[in-house]
């Protein structure tokens, strides 16, 4: 007997977490889960995308997912998050960091700012606290509780460059 792709890949049942989940790819990691039949627990700092992105997607796939504004380079708001969900969820099953800080840079000095010389340190810092520290960080209160369940979990680390 032939198993559908669906039925091989599912992720009925378990709860997913996707930072940055209100661009582009974190979209797409969450269109995938929820047509996996899992539950996308979505996370980003803009709310009113977050919302809209929820909203279709509970509609589309006939889930339940959530969202919740979180800055994922503060370590109280992802614990406190982290523990929120557990309480709500009772477990969690996987992690999506996908979050990266994509700065559009509009200056009209006509520098060139894929040029490392012109590449301002504010940005190279807020880079490196999104993409690393936002990542360890989710790492470390989610994925913690993902070693907690008894059926394990994954945690997928996205990079954009």
């Amino acid at each position: 007997m032939k198993k559908k792709i669906t039925d091989i890949f599912s992720l009925e049942g378990m709860y997913i977490v996707i930072t940055g989940a209100a661009g582009l790819l974190g979209r797409k990691h969450a269109e995938a889960i929820a047509a996996f039949g899992g539950t996308p627990i979505l996370l980003d700092i803009v709310q009113n995308d977050l919302s809209d992105l929820s909203k279709e997607l509970n509609k589309n796939y006939s889930i339940n997912s959530t969202y919740f504004v979180v800055d994922i380079t503060d370590e109280y708001q992802v614990k406190r998050n982290a523990d929120l969900l557990i309480k709500k969820y009772g477990k969690l099953d996987g992690l999506v960091n996908n979050a990266a800080n994509n700065p559009k840079v509009e200056d009209n000095s006509n520098k060139n700012f894929s040029r490392l010389e012109n590449f301002p340190l504010e940005f190279w810092n807020k880079d490196i606290a999104v993409g690393l520290t936002g990542a360890f960080l989710c790492s470390k209160h989610y994925g913690y509780n993902i070693s907690k369940n008894p059926k394990g979990g994954s945690i997928a680390n996205i990079s954009s460059d």
